[in-house]
């Protein structure tokens, strides 16, 4: 794994470079999405999915 980079205590951000896939968690509810190109796409797609989820967040740039 790449590494994990938590954000405000309740988002969370694993990208496995192995795998190309990334574990996603926000507010308790956890998921495994991808594969994907690099980690930037990874980086996108998980703005997308803490978004829809409620984030309300301004700096997310993959680093938290």
């Amino acid at each position: 794994m790449a590494g994990t980079f938590p954000y405000r205590h309740d988002v969370r951000f694993i990208y496995g470079i192995q795998t190309r896939c990334a574990l996603v968690s926000f507010r308790g509810r956890v998921e495994y999405i991808g594969p994907f190109f690099d980690r930037e796409s990874a980086v996108e797609a998980a703005k997308v999915w803490f978004r829809a989820r409620g984030w309300t967040g301004k700096n997310f740039d993959g680093e938290f």
